[in-house]
């Protein structure tokens, strides 16, 4: 009865946690926004909470930026991880903000590095993520 037990406790936690796997990089992206002043790791998580999509935002103090988007989504129509960068980032207090002008709902990414929040703003949509690391 024991190990019958100790197998069902040892088939939920393997099956818990492969059911709460979330999104892996793919292999070739970690050199994707590599040698910045400042690195996070965060991700995007869907309409319904699911992590979905691993990005990874640098910033150096001249206002350079890197984002990069880690995995492949096919619901989200992104068929392979890539990456992006540019001058124009802006340091306010905690937050790295990189295109994003809200109050025109302009694309951009802005992350805050005291509360780990991340937002991406595109096509009048807004998606919620979070850092992963800070």
């Amino acid at each position: 009865m024991r190990a019958q037990g100790f197998a069902a406790a040892a088939f939920v936690v393997f099956w818990s946690g492969t059911a709460l796997a979330g999104p892996t990089a793919a292999a070739g992206t970690e050199a994707f926004c590599q040698g910045y002043a400042e690195t996070y790791e965060g991700v995007w998580v869907d309409a319904s909470g699911v992590d979905t999509l691993l990005f990874r935002f640098a910033m150096n103090s001249d206002g350079t930026v890197c984002y990069a988007w880690l995995n492949a989504v096919a619901q989200w129509n992104i068929s392979e991880p890539g990456s992006n960068s540019g001058p124009n980032g802006v340091v306010n207090g905690s937050l790295r903000i990189w295109g994003e002008t809200p109050r025109r709902g302009a694309r951009g990414v802005s992350i805050d590095v005291e509360t780990g929040e991340a937002r991406f703003a595109g096509g009048g949509a807004v998606t919620r993520g979070r850092l992963l690391n800070r």
